[in-house]
């Protein structure tokens, strides 16, 4: 299967923002935790061109946001000065995308690489912990686990996690 990935244009949105969705409701049909990133966060992104996906056979089946700001809740812990958030990844549910996470998790390291990030970071649902070690799997270091408190009140058992970038030789 021939794929590539690329930042979305603007009419990407909002099937994008469907796979998002979706994919949340996959998860807390499974009684595992996800957060409904609301339309306008998304859409901001996109404006701002934070919003990539993957594309198997000229279709769109993975989203990832890759932005440089850091979260406040996390700002203390990150100690490099150039860095990608890795946030918001999810992919369609069908055969054959096992790998289109991974996919475009490698294709996040190398866009980083490309505007000289220094470091990849990202939080996650702690959960059952399955998140986390699905990241660990890939290079990703586990920094902190606490809890978030979101705009809303709710409370969320979140890890912080790390993957420093080595330049391609």
């Amino acid at each position: 299967m021939i794929h590539h990935c690329r930042q979305l244009t603007p009419a990407e949105l909002n099937a994008a923002y469907q796979i998002v969705m979706d994919a949340a409701a996959w998860l807390e049909e499974r009684q595992l935790p996800a957060w409904r990133v609301p339309y306008a966060i998304y859409a901001h992104r996109q404006h701002a061109g934070e919003n990539h996906g993957l594309f198997v056979e000229g279709r769109l089946r993975a989203v990832v946001t890759l932005a440089t700001a850091t979260p406040d809740a996390w700002a203390e812990l990150v100690i490099h000065r150039r860095v990608t958030w890795l946030a918001t990844l999810a992919s369609i549910r069908e055969p054959g995308g096992q790998h289109d996470g991974q996919a475009l998790v490698g294709y996040a390291e190398q866009h980083a690489r490309a505007r000289s990030s220094d470091a990849i970071y990202l939080d996650c649902y702690y959960g059952d912990g399955r998140l986390p070690r699905y990241y660990e799997r890939l290079g990703y270091v586990w920094l902190e686990r606490k809890q978030l408190v979101f705009d809303d009140g709710s409370c969320h058992d979140s890890v912080l996690m790390r993957n420093v970038l080595v330049p391609k030789a």
